[in-house]
């Protein structure tokens, strides 16, 4: 199955066994927006509301433009710390879009 994983508000991400991991054992050694990102992926919020909540959050610090929103869902899925889902199963997707290829 593959979902158009846009900054439209339709991609959803997930955290992987990694992923999960890094949160839990709390030694997340990642730069802030990246760290901040990962602790909000929860498998069923779109993407585009994750970055509002990132840029109401700390958008003086670090503002979550969609760029810098990309950038940082590219460097997690090459990290291996997030995983496209469908939102509807929360099944991971085989395929990303281009959109996020690094």
């Amino acid at each position: 199955m593959h979902i158009q994983a846009e900054l439209n508000g339709e991609a959803v991400f997930a955290r992987t066994t990694e992923g999960q991991r890094q949160v839990i054992d709390g030694h997340l050694e990642l730069a802030e927006p990246l760290r901040r990102l990962l602790l909000l992926v929860n498998g069923y919020t779109p993407l585009a509301h994750l970055a509002d909540l990132l840029d109401a959050e700390a958008s003086a610090k670090w503002p979550a433009t969609p760029s810098n929103v990309r950038e940082s869902v590219q460097a997690l899925l090459q990290k291996g710390l997030i995983t496209q889902v469908d939102p509807a199963t929360q099944d991971p997707v085989s395929t990303i879009s281009p959109a996020f290829e690094a």
